[in-house]
C-alpha cells in the first residue's frame, strides 16, 4: 500500500480525488476541480456525482483497479489505488489520466452520417459510437463508451459481437444483426493494424437493411403468389379453353364444362354440330386438357381420303403390299397417334367396310398393316365428329350401330351460332384482333354494323363469321367500318346479312328451277372461296361426295 501526501496531490498535473470507502470525497487537487467545473458542478461531495455507476461494495477488497469512463464526451482512463494518507490507510485515490478522445469536428460529422460507425481500441474497449446507432437500434450506444466489448455483450446491447472475431481473424468480416426493435443491420468490421501487424483499432460500420429485407420478403411472397396465380391461370385456361374457345354464352359454358370433365377420362367422345361450329377446336381442347396432352393428337378427315386409300392411311402398309407401295413401307396414322388421341372428323362419311375394320381395331386395341401379319398394339383415345343428325347416323345402312355406340360414350353437341348469339360479339372482337395483326391494319366496326352481324343467322356458323370479318378487314377503306361501307362490301355475298338468309332475285320462277340455280350458285361460290372440294362441302354442310357426284353428272359446270 502506497503512502501519499498533501504536497504530492497538489503537485500532480492530472486529476486526483481522494475518497473514503463509501466514495465520499475527502480531497481534490486543482486538475480534479477543473473536471468538476467542466461538468457544470459548483461542488461535489461524492465520487458518484462524477461516476454514476460507482458502487461502494465494488471497492471491498480492492487494492488497485483500472477502467475507462466518458465525461462530457471525453474518454478518460481511471486508475484506482487503495492508499495511506496522513497515517490512515482507509482512503482510495482516483487518478484521472489525460483525455483519450475529445469531441471535435470529426465527431460531429460522424453523428450526421446515417450509417452506424463504431470504434474499438486494441483492447476492445468502445471508444466512439455515433448517433446513428441509437436512431437505428433504439439503444443509447454512447452510454457504453469506455466499456469493453465483453461488458457490452453481457449487457445484451450486442448479440454475438463482431469485433472479437475481427481481432482474431485480422481481416474484414461482415454479418447481419437483428436488434430488439426489429431493425436489421449489416455490420462490417475492419481491422486497423500497426506496421508490425498488431491490432491498433477495430472500426465497424453498419447499414440498416430492414427495409431491404422487408422488400425481399415482399418480393419473395409476390413471386410465390405469382407462381400460384400462374398455376391457377393455367388451370383456368385449361378449364375454359383459353386461346381456343371464344365465348360468353351460358350455353357454351355448359358445353365446355362437359368437355373438360370428359377430357379427364379415356372414354370415347362424339361431337355433334353443324359445319363450322368448331368441332375440331373442341376436340383439340379436350386433348390439350387430358392426361394425353403431351402425346400426339392426329386429326383424320374421313371424307377427304379416297376410299381405296383409307386402310393404308389409317394403318399403314408393309413393303410390297401393293403396286406403288414404298420400298420401306409406311407407318399409319393410328400408329403415329399411339399414346395420344385420334380425332375422326366427318366420321359419318366413312364407308361401311372401313367402319367394320375400325370397330375391330377399337375392340382389339390394335391392328395389322396392309400386307402384313404382325399385330401392332395401339393405345389411343377416340374423339369423333360429324355434322350429320342423330337420325342419319342411326340409319344402319349408312353407319354401323355397334360402332356408333362404341364411339359415342360421351356425346357433346355444339350449338350453332344462331342459338348462342351472345358469342357473336366476343368472336367478332377476337377475329378483328387476329386479322388486324395478320394484315398489319387497325380496322374496327361501328355499332350499326355490329347490329347487322348480331341479327344475321350465320348458317356457316363460326367459320362463316371468321370469313366475313377477314373480308371486312381486307376490303375496308377506312379504319372504322360504318353501315354504308359494310353494305358495299357485303352486297355481292350469296347471303343477305340483313334478312338472315336467302338470295336476292327480282323475278318469279318455278321453285324447282330456282332451287337448282341456287344450289349451283352456292356450290360454285363455295368452290371459289375454298381451295378444295372437302372444305367447300364442309362450308355448305354437305358431303364432298355430293359435289363430286353433281360434277360427274354435269349438274355443276365448272371452268
Amino acid at each position: 500500500m502506497i503512502t501519499i501526501s498533501k504536497d504530492f496531490m497538489e503537485s500532480m498535473p492530472i486529476a486526483l480525488i481522494l475518497t473514503d470507502e463509501q466514495g465520499n470525497i475527502y480531497k481534490m487537487n486543482e486538475a480534479a476541480v477543473k473536471i468538476q467545473k467542466s461538468m457544470g458542478l459548483s461542488s461535489i461531495h461524492s465520487i458518484a456525482e462524477i461516476d454514476p455507476k460507482f458502487e461502494a461494495k465494488a471497492l471491498e477488497g480492492q487494492e488497485q483497479s483500472q477502467w475507462t469512463h466518458c465525461i462530457n464526451n471525453c474518454l478518460i482512463q481511471i486508475n484506482l489505488y487503495k492508499v495511506r494518507y496522513e497515517e490512515s490507510d482507509s482512503y482510495y485515490l482516483y487518478v484521472y489520466n489525460q483525455l483519450k478522445y475529445k469531441m471535435n469536428e470529426m465527431d460531429q460529422v460522424m453523428d450526421f452520417i446515417d450509417d452506424v460507425v463504431i470504434i474499438f481500441n486494441k483492447d476492445l474497449v468502445l471508444e466512439k459510437i455515433n448517433d446513428a446507432f441509437q436512431r437505428h437500434t433504439g439503444i443509447d450506444g454512447k452510454a457504453y463508451i469506455g466499456k469493453s466489448i465483453f461488458e457490452i455483450e453481457n449487457d445484451n446491447m450486442l448479440e454475438d459481437p463482431l469485433a472479437p472475431k475481427v481481432v482474431e481473424a485480422k481481416e474484414i468480416l461482415s454479418k447481419k444483426v437483428k436488434y430488439s426493435n426489429g431493425s436489421v443491420l449489416t455490420l462490417t468490421g475492419v481491422p486497423i493494424l500497426t506496421k508490425e501487424g498488431d491490432i491498433k483499432k477495430v472500426i465497424i460500420t453498419g447499414r440498416d437493411i430492414t427495409k431491404i429485407i422487408d422488400l425481399e420478403e415482399k418480393l419473395k411472397k409476390a413471386e410465390n403468389q405469382k407462381k400460384k396465380y400462374y398455376t391457377k391461370l393455367k388451370e383456368l385456361e385449361e378449364y375454359l379453353g383459353a386461346n381456343e374457345v371464344i365465348y360468353s354464352s351460358d350455353e357454351m359454358q355448359k358445353i365446355l364444362n362437359i368437355a373438360i370433365k370428359a377430357s379427364k377420362t379415356d372414354s370415347s367422345i362424339f361431337i355433334w354440330g353443324e359445319s363450322g361450329v368448331g368441332k375440331e377446336v373442341m376436340a383439340r381442347l379436350i386433348h390439350n386438357t387430358s392426361s394425353r396432352k403431351d402425346k400426339p393428337c392426329i386429326a383424320i378427315n374421313c371424307a377427304a381420303i379416297p376410299k381405296e386409300l383409307l386402310e393404308s392411311e389409317f394403318f399403314g402398309y408393309e413393303e410390297g403390299a401393293f403396286t406403288g407401295a414404298r420400298k420401306q413401307g409406311k407407318k399409319g396414322l393410328f400408329e403415329e397417334a399411339d399414346g395420344g388421341t385420334i380425332f375422326l372428323d366427318e366420321i359419318g362419311e366413312l364407308p361401311i367396310e372401313m367402319q367394320s375394320k375400325l370397330l375391330r381395331v377399337i375392340q382389339e386395341n390394335g391392328f395389322t398393316k396392309v400386307g402384313g401379319s404382325k399385330f401392332i398394339p395401339v393405345n389411343v383415345r377416340y374423339i369423333s365428329a360429324t355434322n350429320l343428325t342423330r337420325d342419319q347416323l342411326l340409319n344402319h345402312k349408312r353407319f354401323r350401330q355397334d360402332l356408333f355406340f362404341r364411339l359415342g360414350v360421351i356425346p357433346i353437341r355444339i350449338l350453332p351460332l344462331r342459338e348462342r348469339k351472345e358469342d357473336i360479339f366476343p368472336l367478332v372482337h377476337h377475329f378483328l384482333k387476329h386479322f388486324n395483326y395478320k394484315y398489319n391494319l387497325n380496322v374496327s366496326i361501328s355499332k350499326e354494323v355490329m347490329k347487322h352481324l348480331y341479327r344475321y343467322d350465320w348458317p356457316g356458323n363460326v367459320r362463316e363469321l371468321k370469313n366475313i370479318i377477314e373480308r371486312l378487314v381486307i376490303l375496308a377503306e377506312t379504319d372504322v367500318i360504318d353501315e354504308e361501307e359494310y353494305q358495299l362490301i357485303i352486297k355481292f355475298d350469296i347471303y343477305n346479312h340483313d334478312t338472315g338468309g336467302g338470295i336476292v332475285n327480282d323475278s318469279v320462277m318455278p321453285l324447282k328451277e330456282a332451287y337448282k340455280i341456287l344450289e349451283e350458285n352456292m356450290i360454285k361460290r363455295a368452290l371459289s372461296e375454298h381451295s378444295n372440294v372437302v372444305e367447300a362441302a364442309e362450308r355448305l354442310g354437305i358431303a364432298p361426295s355430293t359435289i363430286y357426284r353433281k360434277i360427274k353428272k354435269g349438274e355443276i359446270h365448272l371452268k
